[in-house]
């Protein structure tokens, strides 16, 4: 998700409710969530959304194909 403008900080948290609120429409409790986190504020957010149980470090990196 992303959300761009001066608003961004209002746009994001609605953006994050309506796709666990139609998660949890579509999807039984016990289904596990990944959150695919790309850099510093992402993975403060999951930790901040999903205190426990939260996975593993991220490692990132970058591949050019000639």
């Amino acid at each position: 998700m992303t959300a761009v403008g001066k608003d961004y900080v209002k746009i994001l948290p609605l953006m994050i409710y309506q796709a666990v609120k139609s998660a949890q429409e579509k999807y039984d409790p016990d289904t596990p969530v990944i959150v695919d986190r790309h850099n510093d504020a992402s993975l403060a957010l999951g930790e901040k959304l999903f205190p426990t149980g939260f996975g593993i470090p991220v490692y990132m990196g970058e591949r050019k194909e000639n």
